[in-house]
């Protein structure tokens, strides 16, 4: 219990250095949102995560909601899109750290060639933002596409994105900070193996290939995870001599652990709705509307 407690405990410290990942790199613009809204806003993503496909459901919550305070839906999208983009870079780094510790593979899986593939993916994306003449020539390219005006959406996304060129140092924290966050995973990770009798054998080291393979797994297709991250845990453990009902135990010990903060998000947007049915009745002249939308967003 000791263990099961440490592990939400991490996982509650996670959501904070998340939160605040996430308003250093909305503070590029003009951002109205304090840490602590931010923070409410990821509880409220984290609840949507569980019911939409690939996780991002919650991403799309927090692109509207941040959006519609800020009055900057392609400021909100790019911040959302760069995190992704520097999480998978932490992602990337705890991965080295775990293929340095076993020499790039373990019982015959070839771990460099998806180290390699991620750190490319990730690499052009950022010279894709960062890049003044690559990033002019995708605009243009896009500017052309007049259904739905899509083009035009297109074209401020990406100039919202190339805006990260100007605030360097923004990328720089926001990787470190990405790569506490993987970090904390995988001690959260080696906590839940703690907490199990059988699996508590196995020392932190093997975690640091576990963890971050779990949050790949994440984005194949699936509905909040489910079934894909229970599956990655009894293929990867196995991996490291764990039974299946010892990985099926400790699969379910972590979605009981992810259930918990799905309700506390659910709560927090529950709260959210009621105070925005609350503000509907309200008639009096003396609310702006950019004064409604930032009660609604965050009581």
């Amino acid at each position: 219990m000791g263990y099961f407690l440490g592990a939400a405990g991490v996982l509650i410290l996670i959501n904070i250095v998340l939160a605040s990942r996430w308003k250093v790199l909305l503070d590029v613009g003009e951002n109205r949102l304090s840490w602590f809204k931010l923070l409410r806003l990821y509880l409220v993503g984290g609840f949507f995560n569980s019911f939409f496909p690939t996780g991002l459901g919650g991403d799309v919550m927090r692109v509207w909601l941040s959006g519609n305070t800020n009055k900057n839906h392609s400021g909100a999208f790019a911040a959302v899109f760069v995190e992704r983009l520097l999480g998978m870079a932490g992602t990337v780094g705890v991965v080295l750290i775990g293929g340095w510790m076993y020499l790039g593979s373990i019982n015959g899986y070839d771990l460099r060639a998806i180290i390699v593939g991620i750190g490319a993916a990730i690499l052009l994306s950022l010279m894709s933002i960062l890049h003044p003449g690559l990033c002019n020539k995708i605009t243009n390219l896009v500017t052309k596409i007049h259904l739905f005006r899509l083009g035009e959406l297109l074209s401020k996304v990406f100039n919202a994105l190339h805006s990260y060129r100007f605030s360097m140092w923004r990328l720089g924290v926001g990787f470190i900070l990405s790569f506490i966050v993987q970090f904390l995973f995988v001690v959260l990770h080696f906590f839940i193996g703690e907490a199990l009798t059988g699996i508590d054998k196995l020392s932190i080291q093997p975690y640091f290939l576990i963890s971050p393979m779990i949050g790949l797994g994440n984005f194949l297709p699936s509905v909040g995870g489910y079934g894909i991250r229970e599956g990655s845990y009894l293929l990867l453990l196995s991996l490291f001599g764990i039974s299946k009902d010892l990985g099926f135990s400790y699969a379910v010990l972590a979605d009981i652990l992810i259930f918990v903060f799905v309700f506390i998000g659910g709560v927090v947007f529950v709260f959210l709705r009621k105070n925005a049915q609350l503000l509907s009745n309200v008639s009096s002249s003396k609310w702006s509307r950019s004064n409604k939308i930032e009660h609604v967003i965050y009581g």
